[in-house]
């Protein structure tokens, strides 16, 4: 239940059980756990590739396609569900800044009908693909270049502040559909700054669930951010798929 897959590899060695496809899925669950995807893939092919033909398709749903970003993101969400679930609260607001970031340019893609077509992770080449399609939202674009007194003709920087005003003009167009992802994100921005204080951010101080809920205002985060994940990507508890999994694997020893 609280996802320790590392404390279970050292009970096994402690205890010198040897099972190499309870290992190799033990060390999937925890890299994927931890977000090294790229590690979390490798053992679940080293344990795919080690059973009978007539069993590999049962594991295949496994993998991870981390570029998908509806993936990644309702990924990071299960994440963020564990974590508070474990009591990690400087973990959880941690990622939910990330979540935050994503969410933005989630909203931007769909909205601009621009899915794959801006490259967030390269800034210079990101900014300018950023700025090349807001010139087919022109009164976007002015209210950015207005807001932030950035000058005609300047690239336009994919920060998180030209991406809420984006979000912003969208909801005045939409709000039936996207206020209320507006609202829930707009009432997360205290935890940003709860975040900014702790170890993962600038400070040293720690945070609890009371402070969690104080700043937020309600105990019903999860929920609410679950409601995000299913509007634009969708709720999958692959964590739980996994876990029944590994109980079939441990039960078999």
């Amino acid at each position: 239940k609280r996802h320790d897959y590392a404390g279970i590899i050292n009970l096994l060695e402690n205890n010198r059980i040897e099972n190499r496809k309870l290992r190799l899925l033990l060390e999937y669950a925890h890299n994927r756990l931890c977000f090294n995807f790229d590690t979390a893939n490798a053992k679940i092919n080293d344990f795919i590739n080690s059973l009978p033909s007539v069993e590999k398709g049962e594991y295949e749903k496994l993998k991870i396609d981390f570029l998908d970003k509806k993936v990644l993101f309702n990924e990071l969400f299960q994440n963020m569900a564990i974590k508070w679930e474990n009591g990690e609260y400087i973990d959880f607001v941690g990622r939910l800044y990330t979540f935050r970031e994503i969410l933005l340019q989630m909203i931007f893609e769909e909205e601009t009908n621009t899915t794959n077509k801006i490259d967030w992770q390269s800034k210079e080449e990101g900014n300018e693909q950023f700025t090349e399609i807001l010139k087919n939202h022109p009164d976007i674009e002015q209210k950015i270049r207005s807001e932030l007194k950035i000058p005609t003709g300047e690239i336009i920087k994919t920060t998180d502040d030209a991406l809420r005003i984006c979000f912003s003009s969208f909801v005045e167009k939409d709000g039936e559909r996207l206020g209320p992802i507006w609202e829930i994100y707009k009432r997360t921005g205290k935890l940003v700054e709860l975040r900014h204080l702790t170890i993962v951010g600038h400070g040293t101080k720690g945070v609890s669930k009371d402070k969690i809920i104080n700043c937020y205002g309600s105990e019903s985060i999860i929920e609410d951010l679950r409601e995000i994940v299913n509007k634009l990507s969708e709720d999958k508890d692959i964590f739980k798929e996994i876990n029944t999994i590994l109980d079939k694997h441990i039960r078999g020893i």
